[in-house]
């Protein structure tokens, strides 16, 4: 398996992106390309879409979505599992992990 990236892409801009596809792909390919994340312009829009993350589709990365922009809390190095409530449980420890740790940094 190959990489995977997460993408926001934001409603309002739906109608620039149409106007101006090739430029909107274009952008996003060399943003992915070039291992950047953040926010990224096409024609008249200045942010239709934000490059969260890339990661090796062997892991399954938690992100949390909102407020016009997403974060990354958490990972796990796995892709399939026998059921949803293992799923769930991976994914809760990742999230506990990364409070942890985000609990040590404030505290730095």
């Amino acid at each position: 398996m190959g990489n995977q990236t997460t993408v926001i892409i934001r409603n309002d801009a739906i109608g620039d992106i149409r106007r101006n596809p090739v430029e909107f792909v274009n952008t996003l390919a060399e943003m992915i390309e070039h291992g950047r994340t953040g926010d990224f312009a096409v024609f008249s829009h200045g942010n239709p879409a934000q490059v969260i993350e890339t990661h090796h589709a062997d892991y399954t990365v938690i992100v949390a979505a909102g407020g016009n922009t997403a974060y990354v809390i958490g990972s796990v190095y796995k892709w399939h599992w026998p059921s949803t409530i293992e799923m769930a449980s991976d994914a809760i420890k990742a999230i506990r992990d990364w409070i942890v740790q985000e609990a040590k940094n404030a505290t730095a």
